[in-house]
């Protein structure tokens, strides 16, 4: 198995057994609070229950006591001869319940009554509970045995304590009683369905990442196959690739020599340069095969060029370059056949005559295709503008027509070797589709860009732009 195959299943692994983790935590932790919040409120309607009924038992025959209580230090409270009768009473009322603890507060805060009367004249108007039950409302809390110095030594571990109100006859709280029931018992139930809800969701959510673990694993190996499938495809790809550059390389180095014999005894035949030639068809036919031959060569050049930037074998011998100049020559050469549609040529090239650092004939041979192909495509009395501006990301030279343009959808194709936006045999302009490949691989080469823009009827634009690098300073800057 790859490493990165293995990283990736072992990331998998780990996160998600983290992940089910963390879940089935949360997920156990929440069943446990339900079940103690559920135990809470049982045990509080119980307490509530106990604590009227000891109201009504207590209150009647005891109530002057509890409202007298608070005056009496705790000592001559807890000797005072009402306690033992309360205690008699609640005791028979709690006995075989689980109730294990009851306090009676005057509304003070005053406790004038525990079952355990150590606790009997505390103070507790401060208790946050009592001070709820004192307003008219029940709180209960859950109180773990071992927390509390009070309950040292207790055979119970958990308890559950309600402060109760308790009114008067006209609605005013008086008094309130504290009911403690032990919930130990329960709370052992709930710590064992806790158990056993862990090992049950743990034996769940094992198997549920065992099968998740297997279905990354073979996922990941269905892909590591096509992964190395594509590798293998595109090997091939790139070795066909290179075997086609190298043969279209190769045929073009054959096919020049005989062309440049083809070209050369065809135009000593078209001059009649040994000699005049007996019938003048014969030196028209010369003038066709002449300029036919000198056609094809020039596809063949570029069909060369283009492998030769594809196989990364184009070397570029960099100069002092005029932009102003190239661009001036460039337009000289197609300029008759320009005249002779009725375009018009235009040139716009700052004043400050900036210059370049590049290989001229590859620049040349840029121009001449971006012109060429305006020509081609421009009607009659169209015109071709070229400009040259200095950008924030180099030199542009911008090559626009009026001609024919064509859709944004179709940029891409004519920018790619051999493609044509008109692909017919009975297409109306000729050509191979490599001049704008070769120009956009040319200036790729000088580390440029070239982009297109053009719309169907009302021309293209072509910008090339060269990188800031390659541009030097201008000849007004020199001069200075």
């Amino acid at each position: 198995m790859p490493w990165s195959r293995r990283r990736v299943t072992t990331t998998f692994a780990v996160t998600g057994l983290a992940l089910l983790a963390a879940v089935a935590a949360l997920l156990i932790m929440s069943f446990r609070v339900q079940e103690i919040g559920t135990l809470e409120q049982t045990t509080e309607r119980d307490n509530v229950s106990l604590a009227r009924i000891l109201r009504n038992a207590v209150w009647p025959r005891f109530s002057d006591f509890i409202a007298t209580a608070g005056g009496l230090p705790a000592n001559e409270l807890a000797a005072h001869p009402s306690v033992p009768e309360i205690d008699r009473l609640i005791h028979t009322l709690i006995q075989g319940s689980a109730i294990v603890r009851v306090k009676i507060y005057d509304r003070d805060g005053t406790v004038t009554y525990a079952t355990e009367h150590a606790l009997i004249g505390d103070k507790e108007s401060d208790n946050p509970r009592f001070a709820v039950a004192r307003t008219g409302r029940i709180a209960s809390e859950h109180v773990t045995a071992r927390d509390r110095d009070d309950f040292a030594g207790a055979p119970y571990a958990h308890l559950v304590a309600s402060y109760v109100p308790m009114r008067a006859a006209d609605g005013k709280v008086e008094g309130v009683i504290e009911v403690y029931q032990d919930v130990s018992a329960q709370m052992a139930h709930i710590g064992r369905t806790v158990g056993l809800q862990i090992v049950v969701t743990a034996a769940v959510l094992g198997v549920i990442y065992l099968a998740l673990v297997l279905i990354v694993g073979r996922a990941d190996k269905a892909v590591a196959e096509k992964q190395r499938a594509l590798e293998h495809a595109l090997a091939e790809a790139e070795a066909a690739n290179r075997a086609k550059t190298e043969f279209l390389a190769n045929m073009s180095h054959e096919l020049r020599t005989p062309l440049n014999a083809i070209i050369g005894f065809s135009e000593i035949i078209e001059r009649a340069t040994l000699g005049p030639v007996a019938n003048p068809r014969y030196v028209e036919y010369a003038g066709d095969i002449h300029s036919s031959a000198r056609h094809l060569l020039a596809i063949i050049n570029d069909i060369l060029d283009l492998s030769k930037v594809e196989a990364g074998k184009m070397p570029l011998e960099d100069h002092e370059v005029a932009p102003a100049e190239l661009i001036e020559a460039s337009l000289g050469l197609i300029r008759g056949h320009a005249e002779e549609k009725g375009i018009a040529l235009a040139a716009e090239v700052p004043t400050s005559r900036p210059r370049l650092r590049a290989d001229e004939r590859r620049l040349r041979q840029v121009l001449l295709n971006l012109l060429s192909n305006a020509v081609k495509f421009t009607p009659e009395g169209g015109r071709i503008a070229v400009t040259v501006s200095e950008r924030p990301e180099g030199l542009a030279i911008t090559v626009a027509d009026t001609g024919i343009g064509m859709a944004p959808a179709d940029i891409p194709k004519a920018l790619s070797p051999f493609g044509q936006v008109d692909g017919s045999l009975a297409r109306r302009y000729e050509g191979t589709g490599l001049g704008l490949p070769l120009t956009k691989a040319l200036i790729e080469l000088h580390r440029g860009t070239l982009a297109i823009a053009s719309t169907p009827g009302r021309g293209t634009t072509v910008t090339v732009v060269l990188p800031p690098e390659r541009v030097l300073a201008t000849a007004t800057a020199a001069a200075a």
